[in-house]
């Protein structure tokens, strides 16, 4: 087996003063407050219409979409006095626009059902 050597306190310093030199004080910027996050829109889409194979948009701020997703945070939907549940999506279709569609079985009826879909999209640097 080779044998692997040990360096003196002189070439350690040496290597550690180029590391430092080359980083150019990076390393201290890890340790900074500097968020992952650039943005967060939320918002809810309340009493409205999201009907069978059709679909509701919402501007939002311009993000970047290879940087940005979607989360649907809560889906409230009541018809009469019993709580029901349609599959509800959604998705950005451009920087500035969110869309939300129902599932192809299901949609709901603004004359007849009332709901609430909370949303966010978040953006990252």
């Amino acid at each position: 087996m080779p044998s692997i050597g040990i360096a003196d306190k002189t070439t350690l310093d040496a290597i550690k003063t180029k590391i430092d030199t080359n980083l150019d004080g990076k390393i201290s910027d890890i340790g900074s407050n500097i968020s992952p996050i650039k943005s967060i829109q939320r918002g809810i889409l309340a009493n409205d219409a999201i009907s069978k194979d059709a679909h509701t948009d919402i501007t939002i701020s311009s993000v970047n979409m290879s940087k940005a997703f979607v989360n649907l945070s809560s889906i409230l939907a009541i018809r009469g006095d019993e709580p029901f549940f349609y599959g509800v999506h959604a998705f950005l279709t451009s920087s500035t626009n969110l869309r939300f569609k129902s599932d192809t079985r299901n949609g709901w009826n603004k004359n007849r059902d009332c709901g609430s879909v909370a949303w966010e999209v978040i953006e990252f640097n």
